[in-house]
């Protein structure tokens, strides 16, 4: 063992302590039983198979469909979205076993390898999640003949056949959980096919109803957040799908654990609780499929759910960018999770809102599905609402504001806290950081997220150097370590803000970096005057000394900025790819300007939109070293030819800010935590 060792170990203590006091003691409790069990029990195959094994003759079916399958209907959708050619390409893939997640793909040729030696956890995890069998459902509806089934009963023989009780990432909570609904689906797609193969249907139910029992005895309490909710809606739809007092136990257990979740999970401006637009689309998902598993069923919903998932809905339409898609805030890649396009149809069948229902819009293979023949009626009869612009949006307790003009240029900022504080595992240093698009495009962008796995570059994409904030002395803003833990984490405070067309702003202030640097806090002001500019000001003050102070901007791979020689607070255009600068960054307040793009020695200028997917960027980063206090900042100016220039000018009590766009020059005044902004004429 290395002399260093000792050293490391003794770091970490305090991560773990730190970590650790944040938790409800029932997480550390079901940690350490799960460990426990995992060592003892799961390696006593005895007891394995007497607590979750069950012969197939003591299983029986509900009598009634957990949901509406009609393959005619499914057959058009898939028609009607334009998958005639991909449905049978992906059956063929998986004919041959091959796999495609996280932008990788792995080819099995004989068998299945379900460890998948030298794949990435969350690989694996989808490898055992069976969401593919969405593409074998799709082909059973499109395509004669036997070939989508019987794949579907070679795959999950082999697993059955590889994957003994409990061994292995397979038997984790949460895959099992997503395989059990994946399971349900496909029996039903293909029912009463199945049910008349004989030996093998018993299997596939002995199998089926083991799995449930095992999830039963190993919810995640110790996880919470979305991971919890997913086990509550696999029990609940098992639950329905077998008969019996132990299903009927499933159900009510799942119900539970569902209904509580939208109580504790969705936050009063409809955001769930651990702040990723990603998984915010994951759970509403979660949540219509649970609604029409109770609406076909004829189900009782809890009196509020109905308002809540409304807010969930409204949440998801305006927390989203001009093209259309999530920002990528908290761990959200694009491609995981179902968009708008799918989510809206179902939400208005389900919650009867006109208003999802958007010009050209029409109910995908999923939400018919769930919804059958009377409820692509009931989309039909919907009269329908305009697809709303992207203008000021504020979600104080998820901690998002969006700052736009419906026209295409809208501003997403994150002013909240890292997440809960017994789930922040998606959390990053991104306190105060945007995303920003203009004329319908990203131009500033997050980072994203491209592994799971932990090492140097999780901790890049979690780092605050990776989002467009500010940090001190290279310092994070949260204690983020291993995967998905964090320690001592940034305090959001003195938050205040206002929306109206005319102006709009946000200014908050956090303590991330006190715990190195005793009373130092960062404040952040974000002003939008509507078709003219957005400023974003920090102020550091509260601590004496000499400091570093860098200053963050990501660019998308396809904006260019020019020359990257101009002077360090001059203008830079941004340009998109056809040319166009729809709009100048000015600084202010430093002493100099880098750029970077695609570096691999210090893991600075990677963009990760996707899984598995790294991208170069360029990362234009502003430097200053001196004393505190001290202001800086920019301003994308939209338009700004000419030479812009900012200066501001500060006290105690407030600031100003000049903006000099010839031939206009505006004033922006902040003081006593208001905003005004003037004309003040012409150059």
């Amino acid at each position: 063992m290395s002399k260093s060792m000792p050293a490391r170990a003794l770091n970490l203590i305090p991560l773990f302590f730190h970590t650790a006091r944040q938790l409800r003691p029932g997480q550390i409790a079901t940690r350490l039983g799960l460990y426990a069990r995992r060592r003892t029990l799961h390696r006593w195959p005895r007891f394995l198979a007497w607590r979750y094994q069950v012969a197939a003759e003591k299983i029986s079916l509900a009598t009634q469909p957990i949901l509406p399958n009609n393959r005619r209907l499914l057959a058009q959708a898939v028609r009607d979205t334009g998958r005639t050619e991909t449905v049978p390409q992906h059956l063929a893939e998986l004919q041959a076993k091959r796999f495609h997640f996280l932008n990788r793909t792995v080819a099995f040729g004989d068998r299945v390898n379900w460890e998948a030696p030298g794949e990435s956890r969350l690989w694996r995890y989808n490898l055992h999640y069976f969401d593919y069998l969405w593409d074998l459902i799709l082909a059973g509806a499109l395509l004669d003949g036997d070939e989508p089934y019987l794949c579907f009963r070679a795959l999950v023989e082999e697993w059955i056949t590889n994957n003994p009780i409990a061994q292995g990432v397979g038997w984790h909570a949460y895959p099992t959980a997503r395989r059990i609904v994946n399971w349900v689906y496909a029996a039903l797609a293909w029912q009463p096919r199945w049910t008349e193969d004989g030996a093998w249907a018993s299997k596939f139910l002995a199998s089926l109803y083991s799995q449930c029992r095992f999830l039963a005895d190993h919810l995640e309490w110790d996880c919470r957040g979305n991971h919890l909710l997913q086990d509550g809606k696999s029990l609940l739809t098992a639950g329905l799908f077998f008969s019996g007092p132990e299903a009927e136990g499933w159900r009510r257990q799942g119900a539970r654990l569902v209904w509580q979740a939208l109580e504790e999970q969705i936050l009063a401006d409809g955001g769930h609780y651990e702040r990723s637009p990603m998984y915010h689309a994951i759970v509403l998902q979660d949540f219509l499929e649970v609604l029409a598993l109770h609406r076909w069923r004829d189900l009782p919903v809890p009196g509020g759910a109905a308002r809540r998932l409304r807010a969930m809905v409204d949440f998801l339409v305006s927390l989203r960018h001009p093209d259309g898609e999530i920002p990528l805030f908290g761990d959200a890649a694009l491609g995981m999770a179902r968009g708008p396009d799918e989510l809206l149809p179902v939400a208005a069948v389900l919650l009867g809102e006109s208003r999802y229902k958007w010009p050209g819009q029409q109910l995908g293979p999923w939400g018919v599905f769930l919804l059958g023949e009377e409820g692509c009626q009931a989309f039909a009869a919907l009269p329908g609402g305009e697809r709303p612009a992207l203008g000021v949006t504020s979600f104080p307790q998820s901690g998002y504001f969006v700052l736009g003009d419906g026209q295409g240029n809208a501003l997403l900022l994150d002013g909240g806290e890292i997440g809960p504080s017994e789930v922040p595992a998606h959390g990053h240093c991104n306190t105060f950081g945007y995303e920003l698009s203009l004329a319908g495009r990203r131009v500033v962008v997050d980072s994203g997220v491209e592994t799971y796995e932990p090492g140097p570059w999780r901790d890049y994409y979690r780092s605050t150097r990776a989002h467009n904030t500010l940090t001190v002395d290279g310092l994070e803003q949260s204690e983020t370590w291993a995967a998905f833990r964090v320690a001592r984490r940034a305090q959001v405070r003195e938050v205040h803000w206002q929306n109206s067309p005319e102006l709009a702003y946000f200014v908050g202030a956090h303590d991330g970096f006190h715990r190195k640097i005793p009373g130092l806090q960062h404040r952040r002001l974000f002003v939008y005057v509507p078709g003219v500019l957005w400023l974003i000001a920090d102020r550091l003050s509260g601590a004496a000394g000499e400091y570093r102070l860098e200053s963050f901007v990501h660019l998308h791979p396809e904006v260019t900025t020019g020359s990257d020689n101009g002077p360090v607070n001059g203008p830079i255009p941004l340009c998109l790819p056809d040319g166009a600068v729809p709009a100048h960054l000015v600084a202010f307040g430093f002493e100099e300007r880098l750029s970077f793009r695609g570096d691999e020695a210090s893991r600075q200028g990677w963009y990760a939109p996707r899984f598995g997917l790294r991208l170069p960027n360029r990362v234009l980063i502003w430097r200053r070293q001196g004393s505190l206090p001290h202001l800086c900042g920019y301003v994308f100016l939209l338009g700004g030819s000419g030479s812009p220039r900012v200066a501001a000018d500060w006290a105690e009590s407030g600031e100003v800010y000049t903006v000099y766009c010839p031939p206009r020059v505006y004033q922006i005044t902040f003081e006593n935590r208001g905003i005004s902004v003037s004309l003040q004429g012409e150059t």
